[in-house]
């Protein structure tokens, strides 16, 4: 009986996981959007659980199948009734991914019970599943946030578009637009200072610092410009600093930049050199601030070159993925962070932070964690699943390679930003769904 029941318990559990991957395909079809909530709910649960069934027939007795799958069919009514703001798959999923790794095992332990080790090979073989699946529960967890346009019907923080940008403000608050760069093509900067250059917002300057870029051929070209648009507007929108033997490289630009902004200004705004900012960057954003413990807002990026070749293709997905996706559930739960481009910060928030942290490779996202260890809120601001405030440029198979290299040397040895981030976000955001019950 104990064999028929664990091989059922298996067996479901592998059917049961296949028919929520189905249930998620037909009823997230559309970002932020979950077809069927909320109608014959229960009927999509049973119609799960009955799939689960069919696909596990051919590898277990029928009657451990059933058994196990009433089980699974309660419980998940149960839990639909706790998670209000899942869709059915995403309950199914809250159920399904521990049931796997349960039951996955269990038939393990039991099968090495049958192959008569002892001793230390039994005990070296029991651990090791049980470290695995430790580890696979806790993914689980943390992928909980990430899934969220998978498994959510109900969206608590805003998705849609940012405020018009024809929105009269009542005032307009100075913004200092900060545009580190460091031996960057002067073609590539000057298309994004002359981005900045049409801005919609009226009260703005725009620092631009190159740093440690020993051939003058790549930052004369970018200073003379930012000469010529003052000249066409009438007035020093640009400023250009060239700074030899600048340490902590893009931070250390950045810290830079504050030292030099504008007493008058009330928020920064970091641009990276490769950035087409849309002309109502500053308008749509900035008049979210009007909320005072939002301390910044980064928004989602898209690119103009991802389909110049396949590599482009494949990293246009990739980055997509993070900031469309993993990020929007982040955000759900509180824990969204800034990546340092076409993000908009308080001043006096960064000041009291500690400024710019020189020490670490992703100061961009570390700061986030500062920031919210003071009080304050931040925010990711998509528009439309597919709007954009900016293009970015990708760069090819070097500059890919040595930027994930950065990003996990960071998270693995300096900051851990993002993971800390997350796990505060998610455990608000678990006492947040726990309260609401």
């Amino acid at each position: 009986m104990f064999s028929f029941l664990l091989d059922g318990s298996a067996a479901f559990a592998s059917g049961f996981a296949l028919s929520t991957a189905l249930l998620t395909l037909l009823t997230m079809s559309e970002a932020f959007e979950a077809r069927w909530a909320n109608r014959h709910e229960i009927i999509q649960i049973l119609a799960t659980v009955i799939l689960g069934v069919i696909l596990a027939m051919p590898f277990a007795n029928l009657g451990c199948l059933i058994l196990v799958a009433l089980v699974v069919f309660f419980s998940c009514v149960g839990l639909r009734a706790v998670l209000q703001d899942f869709s059915v798959a995403g309950v199914c999923y809250t159920l399904q991914a521990p049931l796997i790794i349960i039951s996955g095992v269990w038939w393990y332990l039991a099968w090495i019970t049958t192959v008569g080790f002892s001793g230390w090979y039994f005990f070296v073989f029991a651990l090791l599943p049980v470290l695995n699946a430790t580890e696979a529960m806790l993914d689980y967890v943390l992928y909980m946030g990430t899934y969220s346009l998978l498994i959510r019907k109900v969206w608590r923080e805003p998705f849609g578009p940012a405020i018009s940008s024809r929105r009269v403000l009542d005032s307009m608050p100075f913004v200092s637009v900060h545009v580190p760069c460091h031996a960057e093509p002067p073609s590539l900067v000057i298309s994004t200072i002359e981005a900045l250059s049409r801005l919609e917002y009226q009260n703005y300057e725009v620092l631009v610092c190159d740093n440690n870029t020993n051939d003058a051929s790549l930052w004369r070209p970018v200073e003379a410009r930012c000469n010529e648009l003052n000249a066409e507007s009438g007035k020093e929108l640009f400023r250009f600093f060239h700074i030899e033997e600048l340490k902590g490289a893009k931070a250390g630009a950045l810290n830079y930049c504050l030292d030099i902004t504008d007493p008058r200004a009330i928020f920064i705004a970091i641009v990276d050199a490769d950035y087409i900012a849309d002309s109502s960057f500053l308008c749509r954003l900035v008049p979210h601030f009007d909320d005072p413990k939002l301390d910044f807002i980064q928004t989602s990026h898209d690119y103009y070159d991802g389909k110049k070749n396949l590599f482009n293709q494949l990293c246009y997905w990739e980055y997509l993925l993070g900031t469309k996706f993993s990020m929007a559930g982040l955000n759900e739960l509180h824990a969204a962070f800034t990546i340092g481009t076409m993000c908009i910060l308080r001043l006096k928030a960064v000041e009291d932070a500690g400024r710019w942290a020189e020490w670490c490779l992703t100061e961009d996202s570390e700061i986030a964690v500062r920031l919210r260890a003071w009080g304050g809120e931040g925010t990711l601001l998509q528009g439309y699943i597919w709007a954009r405030y900016d293009t970015g440029y990708l760069r090819g198979l070097e500059a890919a390679t040595l930027s994930l290299d950065r990003w996990a040397s960071s998270t693995a040895t300096c900051s851990l930003a993002p993971f800390f981030t997350s796990m505060v976000g998610r455990l608000f955001g678990f006492i947040r769904m726990v309260q609401s019950i």
